[in-house]
């Protein structure tokens, strides 16, 4: 039996709109693009934390909150960078308040940025982070064309990946973990994957 046009109609206008629904969901649920790296000098030292209250403070990177848009451009760095610069910062119950500074060079580097890059884009929506006691890394890759770019990695809570102006990336992946484990001083190694 040839269906009447009626049919044809209706058929053709469910399956636009179900075109429409599908097209609207699916960028709704993909990430925001990577915006440009963060440009940021590496410090010469590491910054001299305080202890006020019975809690171990370290003096603002700056801005580093956690994007809260989805417009907001994807924290990147680029593949190949020549060496990282690691200020290590204790949490706020750490017993010795003190920040460690390391250095690695390429091939640690390019570990921990492919790993940054290839983790997945922090919710926008906002999340408790319990046990977030402040303990991070903040990293500064050196490339060759010059320029340090920069990303902060919380090592607690629901450990994000941040920098100014970007929406963070979701740094609890045991890829990124694993990355940062050859690099990490002792007292930092506890908060990061073994595996």
């Amino acid at each position: 039996m040839r269906p009447t046009s009626a049919w044809v109609r209706l058929a053709t206008a469910a399956g636009g709109a179900a075109v429409l629904l599908a097209g609207s969901q699916a960028a709704s649920a993909s990430p925001a693009s990577h915006g440009a790296p963060v440009i940021r000098p590496a410090p010469a030292h590491a910054p001299t934390m305080t202890r006020a209250n019975g809690s171990c403070t370290a003096p603002s990177a700056g801005s580093s909150s956690p994007a809260t848009t989805s417009d907001d451009p994807l924290l990147w760095v680029r593949a190949h960078p020549t060496g990282v610069v690691a200020i290590w910062v204790p949490g706020l119950n750490s017993t010795r308040c003190v920040a460690r500074r390391t250095t690695n060079g390429g091939a640690r580097a390019r570990k921990i940025a492919v790993a940054i890059r290839h983790a997945k884009a922090f919710p926008t929506e906002p999340l408790p982070c319990p046990y977030d006691d402040g303990t991070s890394v903040r990293l500064y890759f050196s490339y060759a064309s010059g320029g340090d770019e920069y990303a902060a990695v919380s090592l607690s809570g629901c450990r994000p990946i941040r920098a100014p102006g970007r929406a963070s990336r979701w740094g609890n992946t045991s890829a990124v973990e694993r990355s940062l484990r050859p690099a990490a001083p002792r007292a930092w190694q506890s908060y990061l994957a073994t595996g």
